[in-house]
């Protein structure tokens, strides 16, 4: 990633802070009502005792759901915006092992031979599962570079994902742009 790149992510949302996040719309409190309901759903459905969010930003929305005891939580960011958070380029380096990995508006800023590269650093992560969120496209357009922001389909090329093991509308009804979340074994990718 180049230094223009980084200063990208480091700046946060162009609009400012918004509902106390500097990680843009997505991060809001009001946005994540579903993708927080159903994360503890996935939590006791799929026996999870572990998370890496690769991507937490300001941890906004994450930071309000009450975890099921003894479940461990970790924070990787490129730009960590609180002590907790871990460093962390999922470019170029693999997480430590966990249950599952979250990924939420973090591909979408990514061209697509990095999403490629995080994508294959997940799987060698021996992590179990996948949480990512994803928009429907006819096609995919790569950007030119980092930092940017453009709708992703994973489940189009190049990344031709398979269908997930759970779906569902991650985003308000009232969003022109529908955004998924997709729970997928990493070991089946």
């Amino acid at each position: 990633m180049t230094e223009y790149e980084l200063i990208k992510f480091k700046r946060g949302w162009h609009g400012g802070l918004k509902e106390n996040t500097i990680c843009g719309p997505g991060a809001t409190l009001n946005y994540t009502k579903i993708i927080s309901e159903k994360l503890l759903e996935l939590i006791k459905k799929y026996n999870i005792s572990s998370i890496n969010d690769a991507g937490c930003g300001d941890r906004n929305w994450i930071k309000t759901i009450d975890l099921p005891i003894g479940t461990v939580y970790r924070g990787f960011d490129i730009v960590p915006r609180d002590e907790t958070t871990i460093q962390f380029n999922i470019v170029t380096e693999i997480l430590p092992t966990a249950d599952l990995i979250i990924c939420r508006f973090v591909l979408c800023h990514l061209t697509d031979d990095m999403i490629t590269r995080a994508l294959d650093n997940f799987k060698k992560s021996s992590c179990k599962y996948l949480l990512v969120n994803y928009s429907p496209r006819e096609t995919n357009v790569d950007l030119k570079s980092a930092g940017n922001f453009r709708t992703v389909d994973i489940t189009k090329p190049p990344f031709n994902f398979s269908v997930p093991l759970e779906l569902f509308l991650e985003s308000p009804a009232e969003k022109i742009t529908p955004v998924y979340a997709g729970l997928w074994d990493l070991s089946q990718l």
